[in-house]
Order: structure tokens, then C-alpha cells, then sequence
């Protein structure tokens, strides 16, 4: 059961990603010559949600990843890092950002999940667990105003087996989901936009094959 219910969460997120990756503004990758990095719009809030990946305290190669994802999941099998970034083992990662409604409604939250987890709507924890990942695992049901509500996101993989975490929430009288995309922003700032051109390049340095030629 906990498999079928992780499968259609994953199906779910992976549908919610492809549409919004279809709708965006500039669908076609610009050739090399035209590549940018990213760049923080004038608006207040980008999109998706801002994470960091750490490695436990105590590791002698523990190290931080900063970087922005489109919604709260993540899916590490055993023995493998949970980014490019970290050395594989056990993580923690925080996901933080904004939920915006155009009206103030009732959710409850659903997770699944193989170790620790705390979801805080506005500073108020609405679920926290720990779990093997055996059964979905419904939260409190929270009001959320209109407008910009903080979302903040807290998770620590378990000790063993895969570690994998997808959240999914549910209005009143509905049924559970992603929270849409077009919802959820973070705010850019200075670390995070190094953060990101980083990643872009080292991403450009690996599919241009640079180390063949500049060694």
C-alpha cells in the first residue's frame, strides 16, 4: 500500500512539473552562445521553494547544497547522495518559501515519508513524524489567509533504507495533491543566487563535456 501511495504521489508531482514546464515562458534551451544563468526577477517572490541539503554534524565531508525546487519531495536510495553536491549517507533538508492564495481556505497536509518530518504553515506545526514510510500520514487541518502564507518545510532521513519524503496537501472536502506551482514562491537573496549560478555552470561544464579539452 505504501508503495502504490508513494507511486501516485510521484506521478502526481511529475505530471504538476512536465505542465509547468510546458507553460513556461521560453520553452526552448537557448544554444551555448546564448546560455544565461539564472537571474532574480523584479517581482517579490520567485518561483518554487528555496531548500538546503546538509550532511550530519560529525561527517568529516559534511557540506551544504543550496538550491530552489519546484515543489517538496525528494526520492535518495540507499547508498546514494541525496545531490550531486553531498557525499552519500544521511542528510537533512529544509524546504522554505510562501504559499499564495487568492482566498482564505482550510488544508490538511499529507505526507509520506522515511524518517523525521515537520511541516509549519506560518510558524504553526501542522505535522510532525516519524515514520518508515509504511503509511500516508495526515496532519492538522490549518487555515490559510489570502495572500502570502509561510511555508517551511524540516526533514531528516531515516537510518536506513531509502530516504524519500513527498508532501501533499488537500482542501476542504477534497483530495489530497501537489500544492500547485504557480503557489508557492521564495525570496531570492545574494547566497542563493551564487548558489544557483553555480549549479549552472557545473551543469553547462557537464553536458559540453569542458573537462575533455580544459584539464
Amino acid at each position: 500500500v505504501a508503495m502504490r501511495d508513494f507511486a501516485r504521489m510521484l506521478r502526481n508531482h511529475l505530471v504538476q512539473l512536465l505542465a509547468g514546464l510546458f507553460l513556461a515562458a521560453n520553452p526552448l534551451r537557448p544554444i551555448l552562445g546564448q546560455t544565461q544563468p539564472p537571474r532574480a526577477s523584479a517581482a517579490p517572490l520567485e518561483p518554487g521553494l528555496k531548500v538546503i541539503f546538509n550532511r550530519f554534524e560529525g561527517d568529516p565531508s559534511s557540506k551544504s547544497d543550496l538550491t530552489t525546487r519546484p515543489n517538496v519531495g525528494r526520492n535518495a536510495p540507499a547508498g546514494q547522495p541525496a545531490t550531486a553536491f553531498l557525499s552519500p549517507g544521511e542528510f537533512t533538508a529544509e524546504w522554505s518559501g510562501f504559499v499564495s492564495l487568492d482566498l482564505r481556505s482550510e488544508y490538511t497536509v499529507h505526507a509520506l515519508c522515511n524518517g523525521h518530518l515537520k511541516v509549519e504553515f506560518n510558524g504553526s506545526t501542522v505535522l510532525e513524524t516519524n515514520s518508515t514510510g509504511a503509511a500516508v500520514v495526515t496532519g492538522k487541518t490549518t487555515r490559510l489567509g489570502k495572500g502570502s502564507n509561510a511555508l517551511k518545510v524540516s526533514y531528516r532521513s531515516g537510518e536506513s533504507g531509502d530516504a524519500f519524503v513527498c508532501l501533499e496537501w488537500a482542501p476542504k472536502g477534497g483530495l489530497p495533491s501537489p500544492i500547485p506551482l504557480s503557489a508557492l514562491g521564495h525570496t531570492p537573496d545574494p547566497e542563493l543566487q551564487r548558489a544557483l549560478q553555480l549549479r549552472f555552470g557545473l551543469e553547462l561544464m557537464a553536458e559540453y563535456h569542458c573537462v575533455q579539452c580544459h584539464v
